[in-house]
């Protein structure tokens, strides 16, 4: 008896998921077999076909993820004559990749920016996806701290993400008598 279900270990809501079950003949002579493809109890795929002895074959069907973790299973009969007999089956559970936002914003805006890594155009991310950030500073300022989902004051932090997250990254204006920056004033006298 050989059936062997193939499916991701996971997707995301509205993907097209692709499931495949191969069936192998170890009757030992040629046989009819019913083979099923079922989403939880919505059956997706049935085939009645002659697979040769020792010979195998690979059926696939797909369907959309629902909003939840499911389980596919492959149902297999062999026809005897007259009757359907359970012949194998094999199922595999697909997980919901689930998505969370995450927001990030600079106080004030003018005064840096924030790099993450890995880059997400649309800033959505799998549940459990480690995410760093650094804030970087323009002349003329340093960061100060991060704030809302996030806090800290080193310029870089890692963050997990189990949920939908806001972090702002504060930066202030560096005191003039600590700026190292271009003097105009030296600059005027040249």
């Amino acid at each position: 008896m050989s059936v062997v279900i193939s499916a991701p270990d996971s997707a995301k809501e509205g993907d097209q998921v692709s499931v495949s079950v191969t069936v192998g003949n170890e009757l030992g002579y040629n046989g009819q077999f019913n083979t099923e493809l079922f989403v939880e109890s919505t059956l997706i795929f049935s085939e009645f076909e002659v697979i040769l002895n020792g010979e195998s074959k690979t059926y696939t069907a797909s369907f959309i993820m629902p909003a939840s973790d499911v389980t596919v299973m492959a149902w297999v009969e062999r026809y005897s004559y007259p009757d359907l007999i359970f012949y194998g089956a094999d199922s595999k559970s697909i997980a919901l990749e689930v998505l969370f936002t995450l927001g990030v914003s600079v106080s004030p805006p003018t005064a840096g920016y924030v790099i993450w890594v890995p880059v997400s155009v649309d800033l959505k991310y799998i549940e459990g996806t480690e995410v760093s950030l650094s804030a970087v500073a323009y002349t003329g300022y340093q960061f100060k701290q991060w704030s809302g989902d996030a806090s800290g004051t080193s310029p870089q932090i890692s963050i997990i993400m189990n949920s939908d997250k806001n972090i702002v990254a504060s930066f202030e204006s560096i005191p003039e008598s600590e700026f190292q920056g271009f003097n105009i004033q030296e600059y005027n006298k040249m």
